[in-house]
This record gives C-alpha cells, sequence and structure tokens, in this order.
C-alpha cells in the first residue's frame, strides 16, 4: 500500500493561503511563512491564518479522507469604523465558505490534488474590546474535508 504523499501538507497550505488572498484585499499574514511586515503592521485591517492539519485517514488502498481546519483572527483598528471590520470579517468567512482546489504549487502548480468542501459552516465570534484594547478582534473556524487518491 502506498503511504500518504509528503506534499499533500505543502500543497494543502499553498492552495488556502492562495484561495484566501486572492479574496480578501486586506493584508493577511499566514502561520507558516508569513511576515509580519510594516504595511501589515500599519493596516487598518489585517488577517492572521492558523491552517491546522491534515489529518488523513485511509480508507482505501489509494484513497484518504483529508481533514483541514482554518482558524482566522481579523483584527482591525477601533479609530476604523465598526461596520468595516465587520465587512472585512465576512471577506474572510466568504472566502472559506468555498470549496477549495488543491493544486500541487511548488512542483508544476497545474494539476489538481483535489477538492476540499467546507464541512457545512464557518463560525464568526466578534470579540467585545476592553478598555485597554486598541484594536477590535473578530475569529473565524472553517473546517474542510475531501477525499484525495495517490
Amino acid at each position: 500500500m502506498a503511504a500518504v504523499n509528503p506534499n499533500w501538507h505543502r500543497w494543502i497550505y499553498a492552495s488556502i493561503a492562495k484561495h484566501v488572498a486572492a479574496l480578501v484585499a486586506s493584508p493577511i499574514v499566514f502561520d507558516f511563512g508569513g511576515k509580519r511586515m510594516a504595511t501589515w503592521e500599519q493596516s487598518t485591517h489585517r488577517a492572521e491564518v492558523t491552517i491546522s492539519g491534515p489529518v488523513t485517514t485511509r480508507f482505501s488502498r489509494t484513497a484518504w479522507a483529508v481533514e483541514v481546519d482554518v482558524f482566522v483572527v481579523v483584527s482591525s483598528d477601533l479609530s476604523a469604523n465598526n461596520y468595516a471590520h465587520v465587512d472585512v470579517t465576512g471577506d474572510v468567512a466568504n472566502a472559506l465558505d468555498e470549496c477549495l482546489t488543491v493544486m500541487d504549487y511548488g512542483a508544476t502548480g497545474l494539476e489538481t490534488i483535489g477538492e476540499l468542501q467546507n464541512k457545512g459552516s464557518v463560525t464568526v465570534t466578534h470579540l467585545k474590546p476592553s478598555e485597554a484594547d486598541d484594536r477590535l478582534h473578530s475569529t473565524i473556524n472553517a473546517k474542510f474535508s475531501g477525499t484525495f487518491r495517490e
């Protein structure tokens, strides 16, 4: 029996990053290599994305169930319009409410490896700022699953 393709991890991360970055106009930092540049630090609205997984479970000789969790923290300047913060949060949530095509980024960038479907919900939580906070914060959780074949 074949083992899980070790490149799936990289390709899943790259595919999610490209998908979210393409659909959200605000600066985004990803947990696996994004750097907090001055433009990100100084932006009115920004997002930090953490991708957990993939968790793979073999269910046949050449097929695996794949699950991935995506957690995003959106923050905005308190001086910004609160509705603008909610709009940015909505943009990120909408990007995560779509099917994600996983491509072999880093190899050819052309071959489709599989698709990750949203598992039915994107949870948005707006956190009440304390008096000491200088930013608004919201979190977004999304869970994805798919089937990959080797």
